[in-house]
């Protein structure tokens, strides 16, 4: 459920982008903060995708015990929730709902989570190359 959700908050996202840039054909969006806040959170999600892809094969693979497994998991959903809700401020601010302000404090809440999430599973998993 909460993949559908991330997918859907970034598929949002893309559409936005994607339609600004059908708007204006000639050049793209002239918002230099919403592009590089998209671009903030694009990266980030790239980061958790391959820590958390490469804790799981390893799990699969019968190499980490379920209650690591469990304790890892745990985290990676403390980031995916606050990872969603600096995706939500931006398309609010994308609507003229919000103002740039906040959204750097949620962003470093992301990160913050991101990084307690990777150096769990890089402690658990001996340092395994995609976690790193």
């Amino acid at each position: 459920m909460r993949k559908w959700l991330k997918v859907s908050v970034m598929m949002l996202a893309l559409f936005f982008l994607v339609g600004c840039a059908g708007m204006q054909t000639t050049k793209p969006p002239d918002d230099p903060f919403l592009t590089g806040s998209y671009r903030s959170l694009a990266t980030l999600d790239t980061a958790y995708d391959t820590a958390w892809g490469g804790f799981v094969q390893l799990y699969k693979d019968g190499l980490v015990k379920e209650e690591t497994f469990q304790a890892g998991r745990k985290l990676a959903l403390d980031y995916f929730d606050k990872w969603t809700k600096a995706s939500k401020y931006l398309l609010k601010y994308a609507k003229g709902e919000a103002g740039e302000g906040g959204f750097d404090a949620l962003k470093d809440l992301a990160n913050e989570a991101l990084k307690a999430m990777k150096d769990y599973l890089k402690e658990k998993s001996g340092g395994v190359k995609p976690i790193i």
